[in-house]
């Protein structure tokens, strides 16, 4: 191939998860193409548009005639992968390639495949390296971290191999306003014990040992080339922002040092760390003292909010997750957190098959004894159990010991997970209740908390203190709710949670209703808030 071949790269968008953003998968992509292989490359990012663009990605594909094609598959997005690609081959050479990755495109690589023809190839993790010796005409055994079918229908993997984070290049973004936009600072994750962790994607053999950091130059460039473009907020993607050591930390703080004394104005930047990020009991007194003035530093360096990923505040739960953390160190993070000044989202998964009454109790008795309901990214999730992970075994085992089955056979092509009842009957009835409303629920609260995550760089702009505050009380009123219903006896449970969402829901939407009316007319005309317009219009008339 020649040194200027040309590739689209698409990011695709799922109805089922709105937002407003980068696929930064594809930015990386694109980026990694153009400095390192001087490539041609296009880029159609559905989900920095909040919307499907079939007809835009086909008209692309028919102009440009590229001899690439990738496709980012996220979550929520295999079916129509595999819809759009029966469409764009139509248009495109023969001899054009497709190329699929992204979350469901390396653990379903055999199911896309099969689904769109033997000329197909799936990256499995990091594509940087993969596509740059697809675009120079490597033969495709030679390859790394690639999935394909041979001539006599077998399926082969190639060898798999980190990409190298010290080859000099940065994301290329199609950027614009209103969109969240990511950086990175390190792939994979220095913890990787969780058992409801699918590894593999970021990482190869999913050790914490894999975690590994950009250079700081690196990471403080592609800041300054956001900030230059205008951009006064960015996320970082990584799951494990600062890693599990002093010296990992103190090397993103040096990144954000470079930049910020480089850019004309401070960026703001938001994160993920684990709770042993900010506190651990295993630290002496003086660690303990160095990691807090280091995240007060942070904090001044343009660090606003904190993702914390605490899942659960019921011991025995946390053990079936493998978090390592306690509930005390999750109170001590929380406050230190909050007492420098961050602002706070709390990653919460009460849900898991195993679970019983009494540590659902413990779970939302936790958050409205700290006020903490208003900061929890969404009260009610259930677990996610992808095959093949560590909790998939141990679910396993308990069907095993008790005999009795508890996991469905197929998988959710669009999330990964298993469906499932859950071991305690009342768990289940309650679980059942939710499962009424939370579809109506999510139509509500998901845009709400998508679209308020961000700093006014985002899509609200400045309307976004408006509707953040709304998003605190739907959680707040929601957490109070139902631990009242928790509080209850356990027959009563399931008909008191029926009662409580059948009352609140059309109070919630109606608010929500208000609020959207009271945006700005450029701000209403986006489709995903048209949507949450005539959701909440339906569900409010309920009232």
């Amino acid at each position: 191939m020649s040194t200027r071949q040309k590739v689209v790269l698409i990011g695709l968008y799922s109805d089922r998860y709105p937002a407003i953003g980068e696929t930064h998968g594809v930015s990386a992509i694109a980026g990694y193409l153009g400095d390192v292989c001087c490539t041609d490359v296009r880029v159609l990012d559905m989900v920095a548009k909040g919307q499907q663009q079939s007809e835009l990605a086909i008209a692309l594909c028919r102009e440009v005639q590229p001899a690439v094609v990738g496709l980012s598959v996220t979550y929520g997005t295999f079916d129509y992968a595999v819809e759009l690609w029966a469409r764009l081959q139509a248009v495109v050479e023969s001899s054009t390639r497709f190329v699929f990755g992204g979350a469901l495109a390396t653990f379903l690589a055999e199911d896309l495949l099969r689904a769109t023809g033997p000329d197909s190839l799936v990256v499995i993790g990091e594509g940087e390296e993969a596509l740059a010796m697809l675009v120079r005409g490597e033969s495709v055994k030679t390859i790394p971290n690639l999935c394909f079918l041979e001539a006599d229908g077998a399926v082969r993997y190639t060898a798999r191999r980190p990409v190298d984070l010290t080859v000099p290049y940065l994301p290329r973004r199609v950027l614009q306003k209103g969109v969240q936009y990511y950086t990175e600072a390190s792939r994979g994750c220095s913890w990787a014990h969780c058992t409801f962790c699918l590894r593999g994607l970021l990482d190869i053999k999913g050790r914490g040992s894999e975690y590994r950091q950009f250079p700081a130059e690196r990471i403080a460039s592609d800041l300054v080339r956001l900030a230059a473009s205008g951009m006064s907020s960015v996320t970082f993607a990584d799951e494990d922002l600062l890693g599990a050591s002093g010296k990992t930390a103190e090397h993103v703080a040096t990144a954000l040092r470079i930049a910020q004394k480089v850019v004309s104005r401070p960026i703001s930047v938001d994160a993920s760390l684990t709770v042993h990020s900010v506190c651990s009991r295993r630290m002496t007194t003086y660690q303990r003292e160095a990691r807090t003035s280091l995240l007060r530093e942070f904090r001044t360096l343009g660090l606003r909010k904190v993702f914390l990923g605490v899942e659960s505040a019921s011991s025995t739960q946390l053990k079936r997750y493998a978090k390592g953390h306690s509930i005390e160190e999750v109170e001590q993070a929380v406050r230190i957190l909050l007492e420098i000044g961050f602002e706070l989202e709390l990653g919460w998964i009460p849900f898991d098959p195993l679970c019983t009454i009494g540590e659902l109790r413990d779970n939302f008795t936790f958050l409205e004894y700290n006020q903490l309901a208003s900061t929890t990214s969404y009260l009610f999730n259930e677990l996610r159990i992808q095959r093949e992970s560590k909790y998939h075994m141990l679910v396993k085992g308990y069907e095993e010991r008790m005999g009795s089955r508890l996991l469905e056979s197929t998988v959710d092509r669009n999330t990964l997970s298993l469906g499932y009842r859950y071991a305690s009957e009342s768990v289940q009835s309650l679980a059942d209740s939710l499962h009424r409303f939370a579809p109506r629920l999510r139509k509500l609260h998901y845009p709400m908390k998508n679209l308020t995550r961000f700093g006014e760089a985002g899509a609200l702009g400045e309307s976004i203190d408006h509707g953040r505050a709304l998003v605190r009380e739907m959680r707040q009123d929601l957490c109070s709710a139902f631990l009242a219903v928790l509080q209850s006896k356990e027959a009563e449970i399931s008909p008191k949670a029926d009662e409580a969402f059948k009352t609140l829901l059309p109070v919630l939407a109606a608010k929500v209703l208000a609020w959207t009316r009271s945006l700005p007319t450029v701000t209403r005309d986006l489709e995903i808030v048209r949507r949450l317009e005539s959701d909440a219009a339906t569900e409010s008339t309920l009232l």
